[in-house]
């Protein structure tokens, strides 16, 4: 089944009208056997959810003498499209400045189970839908909730990306300047998440994998669980980590600091070219530590196997179980051990490296 729905207005009624606001509003039905969504909005913004009866509603503005904005809603093989468009500007019988037309579209289906694709300049958002996802906005946020599909992909060049309540084989988010917002998801392969500056809050998520990149963005993270790597760069942002779990643990914040919280791994990795890193009631096997001049704290919940530190003038605090640890350090600061006792033949290894920074360790 095939049917269209086209708007415009032809520009001999434009030319007599004096300048001014125009707009419209226009209704269509949509009927429940649509399973996919193809919208591409030149201007504007794109609503897409599930409801209990189907329809594409489409508000347009636009001024005079411009021409109206052109719209076009095509149902063809299950397939909704819906493409919008200012029209050119030498369209207009008269000469005109610049294009101040939008489209707004809001579309409700019948049947949850739909997946998306939709590239708009403004706002996006998708609910309550059964499906995959492709979304992309010039310049808008980016609001998913309440979904489940496949694949979930949400990229904005000036928008904040929020996302909740979903679940997904897979999560894929890049951002510009905006942040990323990400609450209750769960995630059968692999998160991925970018941003060029905005900061990064993730709460409650589970995932095989999950990874962030951020150009100097914060980065937190609160009751994230991944079956194998949690990886968190800031390149320059303050991370924060509590009550999260993962195989691996590997942490980059540049010239800000580190800190955990309450968490365990197999391995940590934390790295900083200058920032603290802060690791308290922290349970895994190996640590390895490096951060220039940066301090470092590291309280281990349990006895760990290998505790590698290394700054360069940070001082260093460690805490860990009372016991023997094959005790290794170079500093040309002062050195304090207090409830440990040093033994080269023992399984535990703390190897300790400070520059002119002080190190202290203790037993618990």
């Amino acid at each position: 089944m095939r049917w269209t729905m086209a708007c415009a207005v032809a520009g001999a009624l434009l030319v007599a009208a004096p300048a001014g606001a125009e707009d419209s509003r226009e209704s269509t039905a949509v009927p429940d056997s649509v399973r996919k969504v193809v919208v591409d909005i030149a201007s504007g913004s794109v609503t897409v959810r599930a409801g209990r009866v189907g329809s594409v509603e489409v508000a347009k503005s636009w001024s005079r003498p411009e021409p109206e904005p052109k719209v076009v809603v095509e149902v063809q093989d299950g397939v909704l499209h819906v493409t919008a468009r200012c029209a050119e500007l030498t369209d207009s019988p008269v000469e005109v400045a610049i294009n101040t037309c939008t489209t707004d579209v809001v579309i409700t289906l019948g049947s949850a189970q739909a997946q998306t694709q939709i590239d708009a300049f403004g706002d996006i958002v998708v609910q309550g839908l059964r499906g995959s996802h492709d979304l992309a906005s010039s310049i808008g946020d980016i609001t998913v909730a309440e979904t489940e599909g496949a694949s979930l992909e949400a990229t904005t060049r000036g928008g904040n990306v929020a996302i909740r309540d979903v679940r997904s084989q897979t999560l894929a988010v890049q951002t510009g300047s905006g942040t990323v917002s990400l609450q209750r998801a769960a995630i059968e392969g692999f998160v991925v998440l970018g941003s060029d500056g905005g900061d990064m809050a993730l709460t409650d998520i589970t995932a095989n994998s999950l990874a962030t990149a951020s150009r100097s963005g914060d980065v937190s993270a609160a009751s994230v669980r991944t079956e194998t790597e949690l990886s968190l760069d800031s390149n320059g942002g303050a991370l924060s980590v509590t009550r999260s779990s993962a195989r691996g643990l590997i942490l980059d914040s540049g010239a800000a600091p580190a800190v955990v919280r309450d968490s365990r791994a197999r391995s940590v990795v934390a790295t900083t070219s200058g920032g603290a890193v802060d690791l308290r009631r922290v349970a895994a096997t190996t640590y390895t530590v490096a951060t220039g001049p940066g301090k470092v704290i590291l309280t281990t919940a349990s006895a760990p196997s290998s505790v590698i530190v290394e700054t360069n003038g940070g001082d260093v605090v460690t805490a860990v179980p009372r016991g023997s640890y094959a005790l290794l350090w170079d500093t040309n600061g002062d050195v304090r051990l207090d409830g440990v006792t040093p033994d080269r033949a023992a399984p535990r290894r703390l190897d300790i490296s400070s520059g002119s920074g002080d190190i202290i360790v203790l037993g618990r």
